[in-house]
């Protein structure tokens, strides 16, 4: 998985769509996915690591995992936000998740191929939400296709858009504070910083050691 700085319509994320052929999904809920396949010949760990150095993307996680056919492959990485609630006048110490989640289900085809339904979902600490019993504010955003690619191939799913919030100021010393006329000599600066997450999915059909009989 990794993080994208917007826009995005330049350095490797061009290069990524001129080797991707499109795709055709149906996402959920109000988020718009964009969905494409990257060939074999395509060394994207090459494009994320200059990604990185050129400060366009960092990749945030890589796991793997192996399972069976046409049972759930579940990643799941974040953290558990406490807060404390009051119960007839006794402090409790609650959570609530905040996490990255890729739920992917294969089925492997006659040929080799693979059909994937894959679900990723993303819930985060939201400050700008107010709660009336203190629990922490959680945006969810989530996204959901399935998709037929074979062996090798590598699906890259995005999405889902992050946005940090950054606020800062100048002032003159001694002039920023004089009543009245200080404001004049101050500004206040608000940016907004907004990342895609992509996740690539590279699904390998491994053979079953069958023990010889005995």
């Amino acid at each position: 998985m990794a993080l994208r700085r917007q826009p995005g319509h330049r350095g490797y994320a061009r290069r990524v769509a001129s080797f991707a052929n499109p795709i055709t999904s149906s996402p959920t809920g109000a988020l718009a996915l964009a969905a494409t396949v990257l060939d074999k010949r395509f060394n994207y760990n090459v494009e994320l690591q200059a990604a990185e150095v050129n400060g366009d993307g960092k990749v945030i996680s890589s796991p793997r995992v192996v399972t069976l056919n046409n049972s759930p492959a579940i990643i799941e990485q974040g953290v558990s936000i406490p807060f404390q609630t009051f119960e007839n006048g006794d402090a409790q110490l609650e959570f609530v998740d905040a996490v990255l989640k890729l739920d992917v289900t294969p089925h492997i085809t006659a040929d080799g191929s693979i059909i994937m339904k894959i679900k990723v979902s993303r819930n985060a600490p939201d400050a700008s939400v107010a709660t009336l019993d203190g629990t922490p504010g959680i945006a969810k955003n989530q996204v959901q296709t399935e998709t037929l690619v074979k062996d090798g191939q590598t699906l890259v799913l995005g999405g889902i858009y992050v946005v940090d919030r950054s606020e800062g100021g100048k002032s003159v010393p001694y002039l920023s504070k004089l009543p009245f006329l200080g404001a004049l000599f101050r500004s206040k600066e608000v940016g907004d910083t907004r990342k895609e997450l992509l996740v690539f999915v590279s699904p390998r059909v491994v053979e079953a050691q069958v023990p010889p009989a005995s």
